[in-house]
């Protein structure tokens, strides 16, 4: 891969590919490192999506907590490509990825702390008045020191707004199973919608019962 620069950082080494597109971590100039998400085109060439992720993902720099991966900034590349840039993690080890290696069997102990790990930062968001808009497994991050942090803000409000305006039926996909009602309806995220899908993810894994989901085929 030819190394690539957004916003004065240099994508060093892909993270994770999924459904919102490819992660990379990189480093700026100053050594500061961010996480870029590069965003799939399929998602990139919907208007409402890119529209959306312009309009909500721009306003979330200050939203800065233990438990929430801070969206930077959101912009276009000299390539044309679709960019959020958000703050780094340490050794970054994604909630499904736990899963695929406990069996879906995760410990009690370690399920009730990542779930109130995430509910701490979906709190703090609300207190802040910024609605996720799509919390589900993928975008529940754990670092290196074992906390679990929300991420995916701007994006995840993006796409369930995209979704709720009926852009094309195949985005509420990309949601499945954490779908509130009025999503599904065509009304717009809220904090409603973002407590609905909290309580699902709580449910899921105390009981054990949550599955990886695909990489983001799921999206046409």
């Amino acid at each position: 891969m030819s190394r690539r620069s957004f916003a004065g950082y240099s994508c060093e080494e892909s993270l994770s590919t999924g459904l919102f597109g490819e992660c990379f971590r990189a480093k700026n100039k100053k050594g500061n490192e961010a996480r870029v998400i590069v965003v799939d085109d399929r998602l990139a060439q919907r208007k409402r999506f890119a529209s959306a992720l312009a309009r909500h993902g721009t306003k979330l720099g200050d939203l800065v907590h233990s438990h929430v991966v801070t969206t930077k900034t959101v912009g276009r590349g000299k390539d044309g490509s679709l960019v959020v840039i958000a703050s780094a993690v340490t050794e970054p080890v994604g909630l499904e990825q736990v899963v695929e290696r406990s069996s879906g069997a995760i410990p009690g102990d370690i399920a009730l702390s990542i779930a109130m790990g995430a509910l701490g930062g979906l709190s703090y968001a609300h207190l802040q008045q910024v609605i996720h808009g799509g919390v589900h497994p993928r975008s529940v991050i754990i670092d290196g020191e074992g906390i679990s942090k929300l991420a995916d803000f701007g994006l995840a409000r993006a796409l369930a707004s995209a979704a709720a305006a009926a852009e094309d039926s195949e985005l509420l996909r990309g949601l499945r199973g954490y779908v509130a009602p009025e999503i599904a309806l065509g009304q717009e995220p809220d904090f409603r919608s973002d407590v609905y899908a909290a309580g699902v993810l709580v449910a899921q894994l105390l009981w054990n019962s949550l599955t990886p989901t695909s990489d983001g085929s799921e999206v046409a």
